[in-house]
Formats: C-alpha cells, sequence, structure tokens
C-alpha cells in the first residue's frame, strides 16, 4: 500500500476510535494523562467533583503522520476539528505552516487534495506532496523558499523566509472553481 495512503487510513483510524469512545461515554487514560477536557463526562456515583468514579479526559487530538521527502519533514491533515486543532496547536514548533482554501459565496471553505511543491532560492525542488487536508506544516531549513500550490489546474504560488526560531505562516486562497 502506497504510504501516503496508510498515513490517511491511519489518521481515519484514529478518529474513528475516538469517536466511538466519546459516543460510548468511555475514555482512555491516555486521555486522563493528558489534561485534555472530556467531551462526555459522567456523573460520579456520589455526585460529588473530583470523585473517583468521575470520567476522565479523552486522548488529545492526534496529529497527522510526520513524512520524510528529500530529507525534509512535513506533515498534512486537518481534515476534523481534533486534527485540525492538534496541527493548528503544534506548528509553533514547525517553520512553516501553510493553510489552503478556497473562497465559497463570502466564505473560505478548506480544501485537500492540492500539489504543493517548494522550491529553495534557486529554484531547485525541496519538496513535493499532494495535500492530505487544508493544513501542512513543513520542517525547513532557514532560507528563501517559492511555494507553490496547484487546486483544480491553478497555481498559485507564495515566497517565504525561513529564519530559525521563527515559525513562518502562509494562506493560500483560490477562488471558487466549478467542477
Amino acid at each position: 500500500m502506497h504510504p501516503r495512503r496508510q498515513g490517511v487510513m491511519a489518521a481515519a483510524r484514529r478518529r474513528l476510535v475516538r469517536a466511538a469512545a466519546a459516543a460510548a461515554g468511555v475514555a482512555t487514560v491516555a486521555g486522563a494523562l493528558s489534561g485534555w477536557p472530556s467531551q462526555a463526562q459522567e456523573t460520579p456515583a456520589d455526585g460529588l467533583p473530583g470523585s473517583p468514579q468521575e470520567a476522565v479526559a479523552q486522548d488529545p487530538p492526534a496529529l497527522p503522520d510526520i513524512r520524510r521527502r528529500n530529507g525534509v519533514d512535513y506533515l498534512s491533515g486537518g481534515v476534523g476539528i481534533d486534527e485540525s486543532r492538534a496541527i493548528h496547536e503544534a506548528a509553533s514548533g514547525w517553520p512553516l505552516k501553510i493553510t489552503m482554501a478556497e473562497m465559497n459565496n463570502g466564505r473560505a471553505v478548506w480544501i485537500s487534495d492540492a500539489e504543493v511543491r517548494i522550491r529553495d532560492a534557486r529554484s531547485r525542488p525541496v519538496l513535493e506532496f499532494r495535500s492530505d487536508g487544508p493544513l501542512a506544516l513543513v520542517r525547513l531549513i532557514p532560507g528563501r523558499y517559492t511555494v507553490e500550490a496547484r487546486f483544480n489546474g491553478i497555481s498559485q504560488t507564495r515566497d517565504v523566509i525561513i529564519v530559525s526560531g521563527t515559525p513562518q505562516k502562509i494562506m493560500i486562497v483560490w477562488k471558487l472553481t466549478l467542477r
């Protein structure tokens, strides 16, 4: 199975397990240790907050799998509120965050399946991938880069300068195209 497909399937399995656990009112020990708020709270048998019977917190949202191409780590995803929240929270530890959307009735609607190409200052390819969601985090070394993203046959580019310790954010928005 293709590695990209494996990552997408693993993320989907994690989301399904979390959703099933939340629907059943079940939480995991890992969630209790994480400090994440619970989405499904049970009433303790004695009715006192903090009693041992109180439900524990759910697992923290899982990030998509980190991948590596040409020596560059990246992740892509953000489909679903938990995964997008996890990516937003992790972004401060990554040099570059890319957000991709399409304008639809005056609103930016997140997209997936954009082709993303990153080139260095000498136009040498650094990284190419197809997005699994509207968000991507990329671990680039300091320098100048051009990010090109193609969605529905339309390419857009953004130039970005990566400075050590200063995460950069770029947003790429396409006008709605009829499919």
